[in-house]
């Protein structure tokens, strides 16, 4: 008797009617069974539940492409993903993110071919996927050049040893990259260490982290009795090194050179010991002012990556907004949404001094309060709070970074029964108006030079001058 094969549970997500209709066909004409949806957030609820064994993405434009191949690897980083894409976007993203199992594919790809590719899928080996697994991947997200260069480069800094030094604004993501380049090196399953260096004392230095140093508890570990060594070895990472204290900069300079020099019985061979550091500060200013040594600096700065500002980078604003409205719909047990255009406009405007960690925590806010209610409430914690509001974006002397807050104490003065959300709006507005005010004044009314003050596009001044009735 012929042995019968068990089908297998393929998800489709494609908008198109026909062309969903025709990948579903090829599916079960193989024998399969094709789950077919039309819209992403429905999809994102059911894909857990049905345990897939190939996922294809059909014919979506890049940007919804990138929320949706962020959003299903961070359920399950190993299911394997075939994209039907052309775009060299798309594929680069793919590569320099290490997505496992993930194949773009033409859209002009015959039948034939997209059941070559499922049946390779097919056979890999396919372990029931970990609900938690997932979320320890570090997946930095962005398209932006520069970050782009960053993922790039840490493939390559993951296979040596050296020391690496990572620079960067608090909250732009300096432990990420860390706890990457660690991930991707050949020391991944061992331990990732991380230090407070502001926080360490020459009591925790001497009984807590010369431990970390030492060989023995590691191969004890690691190896039992008769077995070879196989310890590949720790990576320490001393987060903010320029809080060091100065003292105990130069211990950690000698261990640096213990570790290099003739080893000693209890240190471990340089080859398994990796020293990453990282700093909001500028290093080369406190080396001159005496505060960081200079021969500390030099060990650590082997390898330097240096992570620019959210600003700097806005068009991976809307990747992250969905991003992590993804991870904390999937966290909380909510159902996934869009993000209101609205919102997204709002988002986009505002500066983010506190970089990727602030923006995580606003949106984090706003899928548990509710989307765009949230949303608002938040923006209005920021302009109470004194911080930048979303509309005056721009950095440049002569256009106010803030506002503050009388005007607005003012104007609920007299406010009765009156929404959050329309207090918000009101208050936005008017702040929005006086910036463009201030900026076109500053310029003589060169629309262009007042775009580039604002930080937005000139046809985005445009649009609002004309809202807000703005003439000379």
């Amino acid at each position: 008797m012929k042995p019968t094969i068990k089908p297998h549970t393929i998800v489709v997500l494609e908008p198109n009617d026909a062309r969903r209709n025709y990948l579903r066909s090829l599916v079960t004409g193989w024998g399969d069974t094709g789950v077919c949806f039309e819209k992403e957030t429905i999809c994102l609820d059911n894909l857990a539940l049905l345990k897939p064994r190939v996922f294809i993405i059909g014919h979506l434009n890049t940007e919804r492409t990138t929320r949706l191949l962020y959003a299903v690897k961070l359920m399950d980083f190993k299911l394997p993903v075939l994209v039907l894409t052309g775009e060299a976007e798309i594929l680069t993203l793919i590569s320099v993110n290490g997505f496992e199992n993930t194949r773009g594919l033409s859209p002009a790809a015959t039948a034939e071919d997209i059941k070559d590719a499922v049946e390779n899928f097919k056979h890999l080996e396919r372990e029931a996927p970990d609900p938690q697994g997932a979320w320890h991947w570090p997946m930095i997200i962005g398209s932006d050049p520069d970050i782009v260069k960053i993922k790039k480069s840490i493939f390559e800094i993951a296979r040596s040893g050296e020391a690496l030094l990572i620079q960067g604004e608090r909250g732009s993501g300096k432990d990420l990259v860390a706890r990457a380049v660690h991930f991707w090196s050949n020391r991944s399953e061992d331990e990732f260490i991380k230090v407070d260096s502001g926080a360490v004392t020459q009591d925790i230095f001497q009984n807590d982290l010369l431990k970390w140093f030492e060989i023995r508890s590691a191969f004890d570990e690691k190896v039992g009795a008769g077995q070879a060594e196989v310890y590949t070895g720790r990576t320490i990472f001393f987060d903010e090194i320029g809080q060091l204290a100065a003292d105990l900069q130069g211990a950690l300079l000698r261990l640096f050179e213990a570790l290099e020099g003739e080893l000693t019985s209890r240190l471990l061979p340089p080859a398994t010991m990796r020293i990453i550091a990282s700093t909001s500060d500028d290093l080369i200013s406190l080396t001159e002012t005496g505060r960081f040594r200079k021969d500390l600096f030099y060990r650590l700065n082997v390898f330097m990556i240096e992570i620019p500002p959210l600003r700097e980078r806005r068009g991976d604003i809307p990747v992250l907004v969905d991003f992590f409205t993804d991870k904390y719909c999937r966290e909380i047990g909510k159902g996934h949404y869009e993000v209101p255009r609205k919102a997204r406009a709002l988002y986009a405007e505002y500066d983010w001094p506190g970089n990727v960690r602030e923006i995580e925590t606003v949106v984090k806010r706003s899928v548990i309060v509710g989307d765009e209610g949230g949303f608002i409430e938040s923006l209005c914690r920021c302009i109470q709070g004194g911080k930048q509001p979303f509309c005056t974006a721009g950095r440049n002397e002569g256009v106010p970074r803030r506002f503050d807050t009388t005007e607005l104490r003012s104007y609920m003065k007299d406010l009765t029964q009156i929404s959050l959300k329309e207090i918000c709006r009101e208050f936005i507005m008017r702040a929005e108006k006086r910036a463009m005010k201030q900026a076109l004044d500053q310029t003589r009314w060169n629309r262009k030079k007042a775009a580039g003050l604002l930080n937005i596009s000139y046809k985005s001044l445009l649009n609002k001058m004309k809202c807000y009735d703005l003439t000379v």
